[in-house]
């Protein structure tokens, strides 16, 4: 049994205002959590992106930028971009 959102980073829902990710550090990836917020406080998870690599390299934390500056189309018009993210290293 496959289940479809109605929504994820290719289809924005309409009431998703803000764009937040949470990112969390192992040993050979970085995984990213991207989810909208509406006007009341809800959230919408949106999508789940692994960047694979070590921590301790440069490529990796380039590809974890390059996540973060990505845009997205809004159903109402204009484009959603990141607008705070998290990273735990711990």
């Amino acid at each position: 049994l496959k289940l479809t959102r109605p929504f994820g980073l290719a289809n924005i829902p309409d009431d998703a205002l803000v764009l937040t990710v949470g990112g969390d550090v192992q040993q050979d990836r970085v995984e990213l959590t991207f989810v909208g917020w509406t006007r009341e406080g809800d959230m919408r998870v949106l999508g789940h992106e692994v960047v694979w690599g070590s921590p301790t390299e440069p490529p990796t934390w380039q590809e974890v930028e390059d996540q973060l500056r990505r845009q997205f189309r809004h159903p109402r018009g204009g484009v959603l971009t990141v607008d705070a993210a998290i990273i735990d290293s711990g």
